[in-house]
């Protein structure tokens, strides 16, 4: 089973802020939250799905070098 990384946590992976990762999970096909109790405040991400996207976007961005495509982490056009 998958370790649960905490917002802050992946926020950090990413090198971006807590806004910033908030704007890819809307904007994007960014691993879902999971509540880590029912009723609790507390969530996260499994960290297999955020090593994946990682992954994902790394190749994604090998593939439209020199496009004029949206960097899916800071939002600009390149």
């Amino acid at each position: 089973m998958s370790r649960i990384i905490r917002f802050a946590e992946a926020a950090k992976i990413f090198g971006v802020s807590n806004s910033t990762l908030y704007r890819l999970q809307k904007a994007h096909d960014f691993p879902p939250l999971i509540k880590v109790t029912p009723n609790g405040r507390a969530s996260g991400f499994f960290e297999d799905q955020i090593e994946e996207y990682l992954a994902k976007i790394k190749i994604d961005k090998n593939k439209t070098t020199n496009t004029s495509q949206t960097d899916p982490l800071c939002g600009e056009s390149k």
